[in-house]
C-alpha cells in the first residue's frame, strides 16, 4: 500500500504541475539571471555574471540550480519550456519526498493527505511553473528530511 500511495502522490503532483505549466518567460524574478549563469557554466566553465565586465565569480546565488539548468542545456534544452523542467521535475520529487517523510512519521493515509496538501499548496503550484530555485531547494530539503528519518529508523539514532 505504501508504494501505491506514493505513486498516487506522484501522479497527482505530475497532473497538477502539467496543468499549470506555463511555457512563457516570467517577467520578474531571477529567471534570466539563472539562465545566464547556466550559460556561463556551460560555455566558459566559470560561474560568472554575463553582465559583469570584470567577469568576477558570481556570489548572489548558489551554483546548484544554475548547474541543473546547464545540464539541461547540455542535453538540448533550448526553450523556456525545456528549461522549466528544472522546476517542474523537482516539484514532483518534492511531493513524493514529502509523502515518504510523512509516511514514516504519521503512517500511510495521513501521509497521503500531507502529500496531496503539499502538492496543492498555492506556493508549490506557483513556483513549479517558473525558472526559480525554490522547487529544487524544497526537493533537496524534503529528500534530506526523509533520508534522516529513514536512517533514524534503521540505525536507531543519528
Amino acid at each position: 500500500m505504501r508504494w501505491a500511495l506514493a505513486a498516487a502522490v506522484t501522479v497527482v503532483a505530475t497532473v497538477v504541475v502539467a496543468a499549470v505549466f506555463n511555457p512563457t518567460p516570467h517577467s520578474g524574478g531571477d529567471n534570466s539571471g539563472y539562465v545566464a549563469l547556466a550559460h556561463a557554466l556551460l560555455t566558459e566553465g566559470r560561474y560568472v555574471d554575463a553582465s559583469d565586465p570584470a567577469r568576477l565569480p558570481h556570489t548572489k546565488y548558489p551554483p546548484v540550480f544554475p548547474a541543473l539548468l546547464a545540464t539541461l542545456m547540455a542535453l538540448g534544452a533550448r526553450t523556456w519550456a525545456g528549461l522549466k523542467l528544472a522546476a517542474a521535475v523537482p516539484t514532483v520529487v518534492a511531493a513524493l519526498s514529502t509523502y515518504l517523510w510523512a509516511e514514516r512519521r504519521l503512517g500511510a493515509l495521513p501521509a497521503l493527505c500531507v502529500g496531496i496538501l503539499f502538492t496543492l499548496s498555492a506556493a508549490v503550484v506557483y513556483y513549479s511553473q517558473w525558472i526559480l530555485s525554490d522547487p529544487l531547494f524544497i526537493a533537496l530539503t524534503m529528500t534530506s528530511l526523509w533520508s534522516f528519518e529513514r536512517a533514524e529508523r534503521v540505525d536507531g539514532e543519528i
